[in-house]
């Protein structure tokens, strides 16, 4: 029985024959002892069985401390370093967890639970610690990939592979989340556990998104330069042939009206070609100091013609005082054509009544953050963006518009150019409120007492791609111009 604890115990692996030996020498001494006692005259019995005692005591003592108590000390301390360094690895784990986007979980088929670890909880938007179960860990799965999880889980529990990607809700914004699972089943095939780990890839999703986007666009904006070259060369015939017959025409005749009419059209056509192949032709990181309301005027000049043919009314209140931008001119016109063309093509969809369809632009001077910034409003009356939709808006290709009527590019394109400028692209969409975008620059080298509005910080779940529907409007106390809102009257400056 002894030996068989001791065995258990495991006493630094000391030799049996030795512990068999110390016992004998405590016997042997003990024995001697009281062989001493008893020669010893004059002595009690109670004094002989004390210093008997005593001398047992002090044989046994010793043996006990270097055979078990030492021993179980010395284990005690290994287990103490042990568990330090198990805890060590455990934060090190956690830790590098965090690092990856990566955490552990385990499913317990017989219980019906799930369990994670504190980084899975924390990607889920759980408290740490939180068991859950299965229905409850596909209510956070993006609606539209729900179906596709719960085939994937069921034929996990049949023995098949579980490894996907999908879309999750996670503290109301889309998180893109990988899953992978590895099943174990008892001797009778049933389901007993499962272990695997759950890895957030929004952020390589983003870029991959943003891979594919650019070779999107490029092959877009190459097919689109040679449409454009291609329609300029018949222009350049249509536009000599036309110049030709005005000569040969009289003046004050009809046909000389005509066809002063047609080489206007004509170069009203080349216009456009001319500023297509700018907007497609790639300027690069091409920035210079400028004045942002002549780029304004000249892109809304562009378009007036168009938008008030149509009865709509266009309100223009731009600051004429704005301080120089860091910018490339042909890329932030190409971000106001797009957007106020939203603007127009949205009017187009309401039917006409008594109320006033209306396109407001207006620029003001303010902070953001902080620091001195431009915004330029972009704002219209027609129908509002669906909320299941402001997720989509700005994805290459994505459109609300009827087909034939828009690419989807526009608002894409005018997001990578805006994040280029160190500028925002922020969109709000309200029932009952005109759907308003606005554009935020960075105004350089600027005196603070210049500016004297302050903008309420924008979270980054305003930024363009994160579009959500606003209950309020952000407060905006700008600068003050000393001008009331007006028409469609175009600011001078100088080219």
């Amino acid at each position: 029985m002894l030996f068989s604890v001791l065995s258990k115990l495991k006493i630094n692996s000391r030799p049996r024959f030795l512990l068999v030996g110390l016992i004998g020498l405590i016997a042997i001494v003990e024995f001697l002892v009281m062989g001493l006692i008893g020669n010893i005259s004059g002595l009690s019995v109670q004094e002989k069985a004390l210093f008997d005692t005593m001398i047992l005591s002090a044989t046994i003592t010793p043996a006990l401390y270097f055979l078990l108590f030492k021993p179980l000390r010395e284990n005690l301390d290994s287990l103490q370093i042990a568990h330090r360094k198990i805890i060590e690895q455990q934060d090190a784990i956690e830790k590098s967890q965090e690092l990856g986007q990566t955490g552990t979980w385990e499913v317990d088929f017989r219980n019906d639970t799930i369990s994670g670890s504190a980084q899975a909880c924390r990607i889920m938007g759980l408290p740490p610690g939180t068991p859950f179960d299965f229905q409850i860990f596909l209510t956070t799965v993006h609606p539209e990939d729900r179906r596709s999880v719960k085939f994937a889980w069921n034929r996990m529990l049949n023995g098949k592979p579980y490894d996907i990607e999908k879309r999750f809700i996670v503290n109301d914004s889309i998180k893109w989340l990988r899953t992978k699972v590895e099943m174990e089943f008892d001797e009778e095939g049933e389901p007993l556990r499962a272990i695997g780990f759950i890895q957030d890839i929004t952020g390589f999703k983003s870029l991959q998104e943003k891979a594919i986007r650019a070779g999107q666009l490029a092959s877009v904006g190459q097919i689109s330069a040679m449409v454009a070259h291609e329609v300029n060369n018949p222009l350049s015939g249509i536009s000599g042939y036309v110049e030709i017959l005005l000569n040969k025409a009289r003046n004050g005749s009809v046909e000389k009206d005509m066809l002063t009419r047609i080489l206007k059209e004509v170069e009203r056509i080349t216009r456009i070609m001319k500023g297509f192949l700018t907007f497609t032709y790639d300027s690069g990181n091409s920035m210079s100091r400028q004045d942002v309301t002549p780029i304004i005027v000249d892109t809304l000049q562009l378009l007036a013609p168009q938008i008030e043919k149509k009865g709509f009314r266009l309100k223009i209140e731009l600051d004429e005082n704005l301080p120089q931008i860091n910018c490339n001119p042909q890329q932030i016109e190409q971000v106001v054509l797009n957007i106020v063309r939203n603007a127009y093509q949205a009017l187009q969809e309401v039917a006409h009544d008594d109320a006033e369809l209306f396109i407001k632009i207006k620029s003001e001077l303010g902070k953001l953050n902080e620091q001195p910034h431009i915004r330029l409003s972009i704002s219209n009356n027609g129908p509002n963006i669906p909320s299941d939709r402001l997720s989509q808006i700005g994805k290459p290709f994505f459109t609300t518009k009827s087909a034939g009527v828009g690419t989807g590019l526009g608002l894409s394109i005018s997001n990578d150019i805006m994040e280029n400028h160190n500028g925002l692209l922020q969109i709000l969409s309200e029932p009952g409120e005109p759907t308003e975008m606005n554009l935020y620059f960075p105004v350089d080298e600027m005196e603070e007492s210049s500016v004297d509005a302050e903008v309420s910080s924008l979270t980054p779940e305003m930024k363009f791609h994160k579009v959500e529907i606003k209950k309020r409007r952000e407060s905006f106390s700008p600068r003050r111009s000393g001008r009331d809102e007006e028409d469609a009257t175009f600011p001078q400056h100088k080219h």
